[in-house]
């Protein structure tokens, strides 16, 4: 009898008309217990995975960074491109069952972020940590565990402007500031305070929440 092959799901989530042409994304999610060379072997070269092992040394974050680069080459093989043109962003999580990786694909500077939608749940001293300015305000008189969605909306908003700009959060969260506000198709949008020139689309697609920063279009 064979050994069970791991079971690699692909996804590819429906995008509100205001960014659906500009950008692409795949997920990939794989149970924690799958074969991770296998996946290795068959999905991704393996001179890309000895480039990722240089730099990322935790066996966790290396297994999910190549996932990322899973979704990548799917992105790649359906909707095509060259890779040299095209911008990339990358994003990344997991729980005791699953792995949920995340490629994003655009002409434009893009930035991904993705996390499980329960990541903030029950953990108020940290959505303290990462709440600043108006934000707190806002949410104020919201319960902790009401809070916990929109902090965490907020929060990958905040990564995935970071990645557009290819900087990091380098400077104190203060310089990050966003508020929400509604966009096409039930999304939210964040806004930020200090870089008005980047804006964020954020979904909930199943279980996790994910954020897209694009530059705003300019008028022709």
């Amino acid at each position: 009898m064979e050994d069970a092959l791991p079971r690699i799901e692909f996804d590819f989530p429906g995008l509100p008309p205001g960014i659906s042409g500009r950008v692409s994304v795949c997920l990939v999610s794989v149970l924690c217990a799958s074969d991770e060379e296998w996946i290795r072997n068959h999905y991704i070269h393996d001179d890309d995975t000895r480039s990722l092992a240089t730099r990322i040394r935790h066996p966790h974050r290396l297994s999910e960074s190549v996932l990322a680069r899973v979704a990548k080459a799917e992105l790649l093989r359906r909707f095509g491109g060259d890779p040299a043109i095209v911008n990339f962003s990358f994003s990344h999580t997991r729980n005791e069952h699953v792995v949920i990786a995340a490629a994003a694909m655009s002409k434009e500077s893009v930035g991904l972020d993705l996390e499980l939608l329960d990541r903030l749940d029950g953990r108020e001293r940290l959505q303290d940590r990462l709440l600043v300015g108006q934000e707190s305000e806002r949410l104020r008189e919201i319960s902790p565990s009401q809070r916990a969605l929109p902090a965490l909306k907020l929060w990958c908003a905040k990564e995935s402007l970071a990645k557009a700009m290819g900087t990091g959060l380098q400077a104190p969260l203060e310089q990050y500031e966003a508020q929400l506000r509604s966009g096409p198709d039930s999304c939210l949008e964040a806004e930020f305070l200090r870089f008005p020139q980047w804006y964020s689309t954020i979904m909930v697609h199943r279980e996790t929440v994910l954020s897209i920063c694009l530059p705003r279009e300019t008028p022709s």
